[in-house]
């Protein structure tokens, strides 16, 4: 038995849901992820209704019973192998009647059939949450638009727009009508216009778009142009779609991000300074370049939230993209002349983060996530 029954997974969907809805403040209010498994893993230490929830009581009865004859047939061969009660050696049988246990089929049995059970179920409910935030937006949005309440910033209402409209959300008729002027033929006033049009809109309606892939292409144009204001507000657009975002949109976004960084250090149109030359911090070029490994390391050091989540289907094309940007080689580089050696990614982002505090973090999640 690899899992408990389907009737025992939706007895366990309410009783969770009760105990994270009792501990929502403490968990909530934890500064980090590490600290809220901090707060998880000595619950029973900090909380006095610890084995008042009906979740510890459900699990205690039901390890009672799977292994309550386990536990004393081991007590009853450990008292009779040593002759002595259970008064006088007490710890001593505690301990060797608790390793016995743990040693035992029954006991791995039950740890692996609750583990896969209570995968099953956070998973469960990871999806209904989901759902119903997606309707909660969806019914918000609806109640904005009939209320005309919606306005975007003053900065996105740009004089001589046909969109000089005030509003946020946007139909795919509109959308496509903005991919449309983004197109790199079009006149720059034209695709700046459309792009901070763009800015004003929810990022779930602008990835869920029809043209999305169109879209992106355009957006990794727009990062590459050397139009500072097209630059700087394709920038913007990433890092508004990162900061409030699904889990579908922001690994949209990052894989597009890192796709863009490669391709400044594998394209001829792209100068990079060598590493005798250095980093010149005045220079516009630099400087955004910069910004863009900023944003990207950013994200970086909040990917393992997302794991806990979205353990497999989040990591391989986050991992897989930044693996892609770190291991860019410039061809100056292998010839092997140290005074041309032209500065990489992995440069910039250790002038960024100088102690690779992302990749700390990444590694130690992973460890967290692979230890049974």
């Amino acid at each position: 038995m690899s899992r408990l029954s389907s009737k025992v997974e939706s007895e366990l969907q309410p009783l969770l849901r009760q105990l994270l809805k009792s501990i929502k403040e403490r968990i909530s209010g934890a500064p980090s992820v590490e600290c809220a498994e901090e707060i998880l893993l000595h619950l029973e230490e900090t909380d006095e209704n610890f084995h008042n929830y009906e979740l510890v009581k459900y699990l205690r009865n039901y390890i009672d019973t799977a292994l309550g004859s386990v536990i004393d047939e081991e007590t009853e061969k450990c008292t009779s192998a040593e002759g002595r009660s259970l008064g006088s050696g007490q710890d001593t049988l505690v301990q060797q009647v608790t390793r016995k246990t743990r040693e035992s089929e029954e006991y791995k049995e039950m740890m692996k059939s609750l583990k896969n059970t209570m995968m099953i179920v956070v998973e469960s409910l990871i999806n209904k949450f989901e759902e119903d935030q997606l309707k909660k937006e969806e019914l918000h949005r609806r109640k904005q638009h009939e209320q005309h309440t919606s306005y975007c910033m003053d900065s996105c209402s740009d004089s001589g727009s046909s969109f000089n409209q005030s509003y946020t959300f946007l139909n795919q008729e509109q959308l496509q009508i903005i991919v449309g002027r983004m197109d790199p033929s079009q006149p720059k006033e034209v695709r700046r216009e459309a792009l901070q049009t763009l800015c004003c809109a929810p990022p779930s309606d602008v990835l869920n778009c029809e043209c999305w892939v169109t879209l992106r292409r355009h957006l990794a144009t727009a990062l590459s142009d050397p139009d500072p204001t097209l630059n700087d507000k394709s920038l913007r657009f990433y890092a508004k779609t990162f900061s409030s975002s699904t889990f579908t949109t922001t690994r949209e976004t990052y894989t597009s991000l890192a796709k863009h960084l490669e391709s400044c250090f594998t394209s001829q149109q792209s100068p990079v300074p060598t590493l005798f030359a250095g980093i010149d911090i005045t220079s516009p070029d630099i400087v955004q370049l910069l910004k863009k490994f900023r944003l990207l390391n950013e994200f970086q050091k909040e990917v393992p939230s997302f794991w806990i989540r979205h353990p497999e289907k989040f990591m391989e094309e986050i991992v897989e993209s930044t693996l892609s940007l770190l291991s860019v080689t410039h061809e100056q580089n292998l010839r092997g002349e140290t005074s041309r050696r032209v500065l990489e990614p992995v440069h910039f982002l250790a002038l960024l983060d100088t102690k690779a505090s992302w990749f700390n973090k990444w590694m130690v999640k992973l460890i967290n996530i692979k230890e049974p």
